[in-house]
C-alpha cells in the first residue's frame, strides 16, 4: 500500500521503495532519511530496481539527495533537464543491444579446447625448461655452475618474453575493430593470446620502464616517445592502442581495447592524448638497459638460484619420504617469505626515504626515480595487509611500515585489508578515522619527464568507505564520510562535517539514524569486552589463514615434486595439475568456513561475533587463486563451489564478489 498516489510515476517508485524497505505504505512526502530510516546502501538497491524497469526514467543517487521524497523525485525525473537513461550500445542507441546467442555445444567445446592448450602448454613449457636446465646447467659445480644459472635464467626469461608476442602475430595477426562471439573458435584465439600475455611476468617487471613500451611496440602498439605507463592492466588488443608522446598512465588506469557486452567481445580502439617529451634519449636509454640487467642478472638467478639452494638444503637434512621433503620445503618457503617480507617492507623503506625529500622534484629514470620506485613497490605489498587487516594488529603493521597514526583509538577494525600508499613515511592518518577496504594514498605526482613526493594528512573521525584514492592536497578536513569510489576534491572549499559521494562529489549527510544504534558500545565497558573479545577472534582468523594458506603451498610443492620424480610423460601434467589443485582447495576452504559461520546479518555493531565471521571469510577469499580461469566455462563452476547462484553459460572475466553467498 502507498499513499497520496498522483502519477504513474509516482505510484511505481512508491512500489519499488517499499519493497526495498520492506513496509507496506510510503507516503509520497516522506523523507527518504529523516522519515522512512532509508541510508545509502537501500537508496542504491532502489536505484537499481528503477534501472531494470524500462518504462521508467533513470535516476541516480545525486537525484536521490536533492530530491528525498518521491513526489519531488517524480517531478525531477519527468522534467527535460533530467539526463537521459544511459544507452547500452557502443554506438549510443536508443536501446541496448541484442544478446548474442551462445551455443551449449560450443560452450563446452570451448572450454575443452581451453584446456587442452593449458594442458598442452604446461607440458612443454616443462619438458623445454627440464632440457635447458640440463643443456646449460647439467652437473655443473662451482663458479662454472654459476655462470651456467645465470645464462640459464637469461635465455629463459627471453624466451619467455618473445612467447606472447609471436602467438599474437601468429594466431591473430593485426587486432581490428570487430566482435567476437562468445564460446566460439574465434573466441578461443583470442583467449588463447589473451591468456599468454596476461600471465608472462615480461610486462609486469617492464612496467614503469621505458621497455614496456618497446614491449607494447613488438605487440603492434602505437607508443609515442616518453611515454610513461605505470598501470598494472595490461593491454590485450594493442594493435587498436595508441599513446601520444608524453602521456602518463597512473596505476589505476585500465585501457584493454576490448569489452564483453550481451554475448560478445566487443574490440576497438583507444587513444590516448599527445604532449611533448623532454626526457633525454640516454637518460631512457641507459634506464631501460639498466633494469633489463636488473632482471636477467639478479632478479631470475635470485629465484632460480634460491630455490635450487633450498631444495638442496632440505634434501641434505631430510632424508624421508616425499611428504616430509613438501613439508619441510613449503614449510621454509612460505614462512621464510612472510618474515622476509615483514623485515623488508620496515626496513628498506625506512632506509631509502631519506634520498627523497618532499616537494622536491626530480627526473625520471635517475637513482632517486629507482628509489622512490622500491618504496612504492614494498608499499604496496597486499598478502600483509591482507593479513593484519581488519583487526587491531593493522595498525601496528602500519606503523612499523611508516604511517604516522599518532594517537590511535583502537576500534578493532581501523583499517581493512587492502590499504596502500607511494611513500608511507609521509602518510598519515588523524586519530579516530576509520577506512574501509580499498583505500589508496597517492604521495606522487608524476609527469613524462619528473617525479615529487608530497606529504598526505588525512584529517580526524573521518570515515572512508571501499576504493577510495586519496590524493595529496584533498581538500577534505575533519569528521568527513567519503563514500565508496568517491573522487577525493583537491579545489575549492575544505570540507568538514558531510559526507561526500560520487564522481564528481556531492554533499550528503555525515550520518544517518542507523549509525547511533551502537553508540553504547563505543565506550566505557562494553567497549573493553568487546575489543578484547574480537582481538581473540582475529587472532585465530590470522592463524587460520596462515595455516590455510600453507597447506595450499604444501599441497602444491607435494605435486611439484611429485611431477619432478615422475617420467617425462606426467611431468608437465602435474605441474599444471599443482595450480588446479590449489584454486580448488582455496575455494573449498573459504566454502567451509562460509559454511561453518552463522548467516551474515543485513547490519550489525563490529562486536558482533557474525560480523568477526564476516571478516573471516573475506580474508580467506580465494579470488587471486581463480584469475587462473578467467574467461572460460571453468570459473562459474569455481563460484558455485563456493557459494555463488550463477546462471548457465556465464562469461566472467575477472569479477571479484566479496559476498559468495
Amino acid at each position: 500500500m502507498t499513499a497520496g498516489i498522483e502519477t504513474d510515476v509516482e505510484a511505481s517508485f512508491a512500489e519499488l521503495l517499499a519493497g526495498v524497505l520492506r513496509i507496506d505504505q510510503v507516503s509520497v512526502d516522506s523523507h527518504f532519511f529523516d522519515d522512512l530510516g532509508a541510508d545509502s546502501l537501500l537508496m542504491a538497491q532502489f536505484c537499481a530496481r528503477v534501472r531494470k524497469r524500462g518504462d521508467l526514467p533513470h535516476v541516480s543517487m545525486k537525484d536521490i539527495y536533492a530530491h528525498p521524497t518521491i513526489r519531488s523525485l517524480a517531478v525531477a525525473a519527468a522534467a527535460p533537464s533530467v539526463r537521459p537513461r544511459p544507452s547500452g550500445s557502443p554506438l549510443g542507441s536508443a536501446h541496448p543491444p541484442a544478446p548474442t546467442p551462445t551455443n551449449p555445444r560450443e560452450y563446452v567445446l570451448c572450454g575443452a579446447l581451453q584446456a587442452l592448450f593449458y594442458l598442452g602448454f604446461s607440458y612443454l613449457s616443462v619438458l623445454a625448461a627440464i632440457a635447458g636446465y640440463q643443456l646449460f646447467v647439467g652437473a655443473s659445480v662451482g663458479v662454472e655452475r654459476v655462470v651456467r644459472l645465470l645464462l640459464f635464467g637469461a635465455v629463459a626469461f627471453l624466451v619467455v618474453c618473445a612467447i606472447p608476442i609471436a602467438a599474437k602475430w601468429l594466431l591473430i595477426g593485426r587486432w581490428k575493430p570487430r566482435q567476437i562471439r562468445l564460446w566460439s573458435l574465434e573466441y578461443v584465439r583470442f583467449w588463447i593470446v589473451k591468456t599468454l600475455i596476461r600471465s608472462n611476468p615480461a610486462p609486469y617487471l617492464f612496467i614503469g620502464s621505458p621497455l614496456y613500451g618497446l614491449y607494447l611496440r613488438a605487440l603492434g602498439a602505437k607508443i609515442g616517445r616518453g611515454v610513461l605507463i605505470l598501470s598494472r592492466r595490461i593491454p590485450i588488443c594493442t594493435d587498436l592502442l595508441s599513446i601520444g608522446a608524453g602521456t602518463v598512465i597512473r596505476r589505476e588506469a585500465s585501457f584493454l581495447c576490448y569489452r564483453g557486452q550481451a554475448g560478445r567481445i566487443e574490440i576497438g580502439p583507444v587513444t590516448l592524448g599527445r604532449a611533448p617529451a623532454r626526457v633525454s634519449r640516454w637518460r631512457r636509454t641507459v634506464s631501460g638497459a639498466l633494469t633489463l640487467l636488473v632482471i636477467l642478472f639478479i632478479y631470475v638467478p635470485l629465484l632460480e638460484g634460491g630455490l635450487d639452494m633450498l631444495s638442496v638444503w632440505v634434501s641434505a637434512r631430510v632424508e624421508t619420504g616425499l611428504v616430509i621433503r613438501a613439508l619441510a620445503i613449503s614449510f621454509v618457503l612460505f614462512f621464510g617469505l612472510v618474515l622476509l617480507g615483514l623485515l623488508a617492507i620496515g626496513i628498506v623503506p625506512r632506509v631509502l626515504s631519506s634520498v627523497l625529500k618532499p616537494d622536491t622534484v626530480y627526473p625520471l629514470y635517475g637513482f632517486r626515480y629507482s628509489m622512490y620506485r622500491i618504496i612504492g613497490g614494498l608499499s604496496r605489498m597486499r598478502f600483509l595487509p591482507l593479513l593484519f587487516g581488519d583487526s587491531s594488529y593493522i595498525v601496528h603493521f602500519l606503523r612499523w611500515m611508516g604511517w604516522r597514526l599518532t594517537p590511535v583509538v583502537q576500534t578493532g577494525s581501523n583499517f581493512g585489508s587492502e590499504v596502500t600508499t607511494t611513500n608511507p613515511f609521509l602518510t598519515s592518518v588523524g586519530t579516530g578515522t576509520m577506512i574501509a577496504d580499498g583505500l589508496n594514498v597517492f604521495n606522487d605526482d608524476i609527469s613524462s619527464t619528473s617525479f615529487r613526493v608530497s606529504r598526505v594528512a588525512m584529517g580526524p573521525r573521518n570515515f572512508v568507505g571501499n576504493y577510495v584514492n586519496y590524493p595529496a592536497g584533498a581538500k577534505t578536513g575533519e569528521n568527513c564520510l567519503l563514500g565508496t569510489k568517491v573522487m577525493v576534491p583537491i579545489e575549492g572549499k575544505t570540507y568538514q562535517g558531510v559526507g561526500l559521494l560520487g564522481s564528481p562529489p556531492f554533499e550528503i549527510p555525515r550520518s544517518v539514524e542507523r549509525d547511533s544504534r551502537f553508540d553504547h558500545l563505543r565506550t566505557g565497558e562494553a567497549l573493553r569486552r568487546g575489543l578484547a573479545a574480537k582481538n581473540r577472534f582475529n587472532l585465530q582468523t590470522i592463524g587460520i589463514f596462515l595455516a590455510t594458506r600453507w597447506l595450499g603451498v604444501f599441497l602444491m610443492v607435494l605435486i611439484d615434486l611429485a611431477a619432478l620424480q615422475s617420467s617425462h610423460a606426467f611431468t608437465g601434467a602435474l605441474f599444471a595439475f599443482s595450480a588446479v589443485a590449489a584454486a580448488i582447495y582455496y575455494a573449498l576452504v573459504e566454502r567451509c568456513f562460509e559454511s561453518l559461520g552463522p548467516p551474515p546479518p543485513p547490519i550489525c555493531s563490529i562486536y558482533d561475533s557474525r560480523f568477526w565471521w564476516v571478516e573471516r571469510v573475506w580474508k580467506l577469499h580465494p579470488i587471486n587463486f581463480l584469475h587462473l580461469f578467467d574467461g572460460t566455462p571453468f570459473k562459474s563452476v569455481l563460484w558455485r563451489l563456493i557459494g555463488v547462484r550463477f546462471g548457465k553459460r556465464v562469461f566472467d572475466d575477472g569479477v571479484f564478489i566479496s559476498e559468495p553467498t
